[in-house]
């Protein structure tokens, strides 16, 4: 652009003030994504564990300590059930972790009350890109249940007790997507989106930004 004939409102110290006023009111306004997350993101009040077909009972126990001092809420668990029979998947030999959730939803809890389902069986959802993909875990998001399973965390190199920690950062990141928080970019948060494999080892605990949603501040 030839400057000789840029207008004189264009140049003016007063143009600029505004500019920098604007520009000053608009960094401090939330984002979309802020606001959104600021408006799904419910706090959790309780946790009631669901031990379903074989859930270790150890883990069980393991858990209700370790959840209620990570998220500072009471929690209790619930008598045994059994899977439904039309969440099982045949032709893979699975479970459908949504039937189970779709199941599990029809309970009634009061706002902010979570209901987290335990399995050691294996459980699978549909992606975008293949069906019948088996998962660690699943949950409604925002919602009020969430389903995890210790199936594909059972190796030769894996002791009980490193998989009981792992299942617990696997039932806290459901339990967050209960609350309605997304995955997170920060790869050591426990919302960091698992991508289909097991990256339990590399997960911390959760960001600031993701404990401050998820405490609902």
């Amino acid at each position: 652009m030839n400057h000789e004939y840029m207008p004189f409102y264009f140049t003016s110290p007063f143009f600029f003030l505004i500019i920098c006023c604007c520009c000053s009111w608009s960094c401090k306004q939330p984002s979309a994504a802020e606001t959104f997350l600021k408006a799904t993101s419910k706090p959790i009040i309780a946790v009631q564990i669901l031990p379903l077909d074989d859930a270790d009972t150890a883990a069980l126990q393991f858990l209700k300590m370790a959840i209620a001092d990570s998220l500072d809420v009471p929690v209790e668990i619930l008598p045994a059930s059994t899977i439904p029979a039309n969440a099982w998947y045949a032709a893979r030999k699975r479970y459908w972790a949504d039937s189970i959730l779709h199941w599990m939803k029809k309970d009634a809890r009061l706002p902010g009350e979570k209901r987290l389902a335990i399995t050691g069986k294996d459980i699978a959802a549909t992606t975008i890109k293949q069906y019948n993909w088996g998962v660690m875990g699943l949950a409604h998001q925002p919602g009020s249940v969430c389903v995890v399973s210790d199936y594909r965390l059972h190796s030769a190199s894996t002791t009980a007790e490193q998989r009981r920690h792992k299942l617990l950062k696997i039932a806290l990141h459901e339990l967050a997507h209960t609350s309605g928080l997304p995955h997170c970019k920060q790869p050591n948060c426990l919302l960091a989106d698992a991508e289909g494999k097991d990256k339990t080892k590399q997960l911390s605990g959760f960001c600031h930004s993701c404990r401050k949603h998820l405490m609902g501040q």
